[in-house]
């Protein structure tokens, strides 16, 4: 009786773990851009931005005008974590999206809603990148390596000075690209 108490409980707590640790993604497609092209190679690359902005910006209804009127096209992030941790897919990961300026095609790129410049980031927002991540790589065996913006680019500050891309790829077991940085394209913001 003893035992098959502790194997009902054993159980639970598994269960529980299991619910606990699943990931809840949100699928909300903002972009104006219908039309991005299908990716041509296989996603080996996850890069990781901010949002430089607040927490409480009103991140739904301003960040598609502001990326359509500074670049062009609508938000090029393929996944946002909001202040919560919430997570918000924007774009498909069969979309080849302009986010890093080096190898858009081979990237799915994460923003983290907040200014990782002078702030840090919450941990809800850690916790969901990580686990997003992870996500990731079991979905895509190809993924191998995970940068934030400014590892690819000498003109960004992004994802902050906040955001530890090694803290995250010590989590997810991932690797920094060996990559020289690139020039940025002059329409990008220094964010």
């Amino acid at each position: 009786m003893k035992r098959s108490y502790y194997l009902l409980l054993i159980g639970i707590l598994v269960a529980l773990y299991f619910y606990r640790s699943k990931l809840k993604i949100k699928r909300l497609y903002l972009s104006k851009v219908k039309d991005w092209k299908k990716r041509t190679s296989p996603i080996e690359d996850i890069t990781i931005h901010h949002g430089a902005s607040s927490f409480n910006v009103d991140w739904r209804n301003e960040w598609p005008k502001l990326h359509s009127n500074k670049w062009g096209f609508g938000i090029a992030y393929h996944y946002i974590i909001d202040d919560k941790g919430d997570i918000f897919q924007v774009n498909g990961d069969d979309k080849k999206t302009y986010h890093n300026g080096y190898n858009n095609d081979k990237a799915i790129s994460i923003c983290l809603v907040g200014n990782f410049e002078n702030v840090q980031p919450k941990a809800e927002q850690v916790d969901s990148l990580i686990k997003l991540c992870n996500y990731l790589k079991r979905k895509y065996s190809s993924i191998k390596y995970l940068m934030s913006h400014k590892e690819y680019a000498n003109k960004t500050r992004c994802s902050g000075k906040y955001l530890s891309s090694d803290m995250i790829r010590k989590s997810t077991n991932l690797k920094k690209r060996p990559i020289k940085k690139i020039a940025y394209l002059s329409s990008h913001s220094d964010n």
